[in-house]
């Protein structure tokens, strides 16, 4: 365990220095942005000075990490805010789209793997989901759900974003859409993995017992189809996840959903170096906890089975 927090650890300080030197050496700079097109070379100097844009590489890099570890993101360069106030505020939206959207892929898209073998005609559906779901960017969901629930059948709005203080109901209604777009983009995996998990659980012993034993349908789903295929599909629940979190800018910015992935794209577009990373950084974070926890839970499991499926 200490060993893999360790190589978690180790990750975040090399995709840091990753980020951090991609933002480093994009073209143009944050004061040019800033000034503008009729700024001379001396004042683009000056502010790069005064925003600490005129050191190296790695001397940038170093004085970033020192900052970072001690819970400084620093300010904005747009705005002048400190950069930890804007992600929290930006930091709600993004955390209730994903969580619909898992609430989605658990309550929906795995029981659907589950029955799908059983269903007439389910393993096509299924099929033809998984490749749409596989092959399709979610920007093309996305447009395809706005014209049908928004224009077609007014049912949901176009975009937008509104306040749980103007209540739950008109604030759901702006989540449904991006929600369901980001779970149907990352659901193909999670559903194939699932289902063929499942599909080689249905030639063991102990579920071909079980049905000769008379058991209901769906204690036998849970207990001896669900329940003994859990390590892969919390593997590949958890890349959905990290995906539903990394995907979740597109997505955002085209609903106009002031979430963290609308944040770090107009950050990035306005060379708001310190805002960018910071975003950037704590869905890295974001992603390898999630990576690290499910690889304990996984790891607990195998030990508790002792490799033996049939001790379910």
């Amino acid at each position: 365990m200490i060993k893999r927090v360790l190589f978690s650890l180790l990750l975040l300080l090399i995709a840091s220095f990753f980020i951090f030197t991609l933002l480093y050496t994009l073209p143009g700079s944050a004061a040019e942005v800033l000034l503008g097109e009729g700024a001379n070379s001396e004042e683009v100097e000056h502010l790069k000075g005064l925003l600490s844009l005129d050191k190296g590489l790695i001397s940038s890099y170093f004085s970033f990490l020192l900052a970072f570890l001690k819970g400084d993101f620093g300010l904005s360069y747009i705005n002048n805010t400190p950069v930890s106030a804007l992600v929290l505020t930006h930091l709600l939206p993004t955390l209730e789209l994903t969580s619909l959207a898992t609430l989605s892929l658990v309550l929906v898209f795995i029981p659907l793997s589950l029955i799908a073998e059983e269903k007439k005609g389910g393993k096509k559906l299924m099929s033809l989901h998984i490749s749409l779901s596989l092959s399709l960017p979610s920007f093309l969901f996305s447009l395809f759900f706005m014209l049908l629930f928004a224009v077609i059948l007014p049912l949901f709005p176009v975009a937008g974003y509104k306040p749980l203080a103007l209540g739950f109901f008109t604030h759901l209604k702006y989540l449904v859409l991006p929600s369901l777009v980001l779970a149907i983009t990352y659901s193909g995996l999670l559903m194939q993995i699932t289902y063929t998990s499942i599909k080689d659980k249905r030639q063991e012993s102990y579920y071909i017992f079980a049905k000769a034993r008379g058991l209901g349908k769906n204690s036998i789903r849970i207990k001896y189809l669900l329940l003994t295929s859990l390590a892969p599909i919390l593997s590949s629940f958890s890349q959905s996840l990290i995906g539903l979190l990394s995907g979740a800018a597109i997505v955002e910015t085209i609903f106009n959903i002031p979430g963290l992935g609308s944040l770090l794209v107009s950050s990035v577009l306005k060379r708001d170096y310190p805002t960018a990373l910071a975003v950037v950084l704590l869905i890295t974070v974001f992603s390898l906890s999630i990576s690290l926890i499910t690889d304990l839970i996984i790891h607990s499991l195998e030990e508790k089975k002792g490799g033996c499926n049939e001790s379910w």
